[in-house]
């Protein structure tokens, strides 16, 4: 696959390429991983706050109306455990995230390099891109421009290991 193809899929420049050849990322891919970060802590905060908020008004609810309720009391405590459980799972998302900061990510991020494998998904779209025992989700049109066996650079990170740029090195054997 030639590098303008490359460039395409990834949405990358000439300076993002160059900078990666020399072990690092652009600004532009350093912004990538800070818009993934943002989208993770925005999940859990718009996940667990309404949840909380629930989970309050439903233990209100329960203890002004105990006795008026009567059996459906039990239906309002599960839902509100429920809540509860959607609450601490989004805001301990939201808190992971803050956590580890962007720039600590940004030098996680990881370059591999050599021989790559595609494998079929199974599914209309979808092909892995093999490299090292890593494997990464890509669009079937590109791993049909992708010649297996040739040797190329796989450059990713962020939260998930996201694929970040692919560079072709050379001909495989």
């Amino acid at each position: 696959m030639d590098d303008q193809a490359l460039k395409d899929y990834f949405q990358f420049d000439d300076y993002d390429l160059a900078a990666n050849r020399n072990g690092k990322l652009s600004e532009k891919q350093k912004q990538k991983l800070i818009r993934e970060y943002t989208k993770v802590t925005n999940f859990g905060l718009k996940l667990g706050l309404p949840s909380l908020a629930l989970a309050v008004i439903l233990l209100a609810v329960s203890i002004v109306f105990f006795k008026l309720l009567g059996p459906n009391v039990y239906a309002t405590i599960i839902f509100m455990l429920i809540c509860l459980g959607l609450a601490y799972y989004g805001l301990r998302n939201s808190n992971n995230a803050r956590k580890v900061s962007v720039s600590e990510e940004i030098t996680r991020a990881q370059k591999l390099a050599g021989p790559v494998r595609i494998t079929e998904s199974g599914q209309a779209g979808i092909a892995y891109l093999d490299l090292h025992g890593e494997q990464w989700v890509i669009d079937a049109e590109v791993a049909g421009n992708i010649h297996p066996g040739d040797i190329y650079a796989v450059y990713f990170g962020g939260e998930n290991g996201d694929l970040l740029s692919l560079e072709w090195i050379s001909k495989g054997a």
